[in-house]
């Protein structure tokens, strides 16, 4: 660990591969139960839904062998980031594994690599050392002015959309998505063109039209349980991602927190609009480290933000959905946090931060006694 007199822009190191987060994706065993709880619950939706399987996903493989799977799949938008739910069915699959070896939530993110193209995206990951591990190609119909186009089938092959898995999970605590989108179409406007094969509600028809009972506009950050946080830390600088900040944290930085004695090494990146943030457990019965205890090292937090209610206008309205808060205070006088219990829904724990992305960033640079990780 250095202080860096000469840092470059958070986020963007040279050359790096990942340059956004433009989805997240929850991995859930019950495709219906899952969106009926987000949808009424945390008022996540509409969902666009379909079935991905043969004769529309085809070229599938598994660790570089052809493999035949298929899903279940839901997504919609929170402010600019896909939201996305996957049951897997048949086959195996990354997915399907981190359900049977892991936990219900979070499982991997779609990344930008605007520096690379995807076939330069694929090569740099074989170069990392974690080549694309699940891979196929997709072809939905899309839906433009109420008329639906279609690739006839003898052109599916070259107009599909190619997409993959790398297994990064267990040295950046997801796996990474990376895809290949017709040129212009950018995965919110995928969002939005995919004609689905159901909906839910039921009645929706216009996935960016917000549910009556919506309490989050953006996505601003995603959290990660490690038990070596300078490893995984460094583990995403070598993928681009940095600097990172990072602290030993402890009862005199958190007020109203009613945390005990404990002790924790959390780093922060502000990559693009999402804040990243890893957090080790060193000392003391804390919720992360019973977390990190129980389901691993992985993503289990995801922060999101309302940009027309408070922060505590909307803990009341979870609490009043009987979703637990696991946890509620201020550090140092500038970074309001409150995390609420909402694996029920797949979701995991989300993160009720006051403030969106680059402001956190702001406020936590001031923190006393940060250093940089390189």
């Amino acid at each position: 660990m250095s202080l860096w007199h000469h840092k470059p822009r958070a986020g963007q190191l040279p050359g790096g591969l990942i340059t956004g987060v433009d989805q997240v994706c929850f991995v859930v065993r019950d495709l219906d139960k899952a969106l009926d709880t987000m949808t009424r619950v945390l008022g996540v939706g509409p969902f666009k839904c379909f079935t991905l399987d043969e004769p529309a996903l085809f070229d599938t493989t598994l660790d570089g062998r052809p493999a035949r799977w298929s899903c279940r799949l839901a997504v919609t938008l929170v402010g600019r980031t896909q939201w996305e739910v996957v049951q897997p069915l048949d086959g195996a699959t990354l997915q399907a594994l981190h359900l049977q070896n892991r936990y219900e939530g979070a499982q991997h993110i779609l990344i930008s690599h605007s520096n690379h193209s995807f076939e330069e995206a694929q090569a740099k990951l074989v170069e990392l050392g974690h080549p694309l591990a699940q891979r196929a190609r997709v072809n939905l119909p899309m839906q433009v002015a109420g008329l639906t186009l279609s690739v006839p089938a003898a052109f599916a092959k070259s107009a599909a959309t190619p997409f993959g898995y790398a297994d990064t999970q267990d040295v950046l605590g997801t796996a990474l998505e990376v895809a290949r989108f017709p040129p212009g179409v950018a995965p919110p406007l995928a969002t939005r063109l995919g004609k689905p094969d159901w909906w839910v509600p039921e009645e929706s028809k216009n996935v960016t039209a917000k549910l009556e009972h919506s309490l989050f506009d953006r996505v601003t950050k995603l959290g990660f349980l490690s038990r070596d946080a300078i490893a995984t830390m460094r583990a995403w600088t070598r993928f681009g991602v940095g600097p990172w900040i990072t602290k030993e944290v402890g009862p005199a930085d958190l007020t109203n927190a009613s945390l005990g004695d404990f002790s924790a090494r959390v780093g922060w990146c502000l990559l693009g609009d999402t804040l990243l943030e890893v957090i080790e457990p060193i000392r003391g019965a804390t919720p992360h480290a019973e977390l990190l205890r129980r389901a691993g090292p992985g993503l289990h937090i995801v922060g999101v933000k309302s940009d027309t209610l408070s922060q505590p206008q909307v803990l009341e309205q979870l609490r009043g959905a009987d979703l637990p808060v696991v946890m509620q205070g201020v550090m140092h006088g500038g970074f309001e946090f409150a995390v609420v219990d909402a694996r029920s829904a797949g979701a995991g724990w989300l993160e009720i931060p006051h403030l969106e992305a680059e402001r956190l960033w702001g406020e936590l640079r001031k923190l006393p006694g940060l250093e940089w990780v390189e």
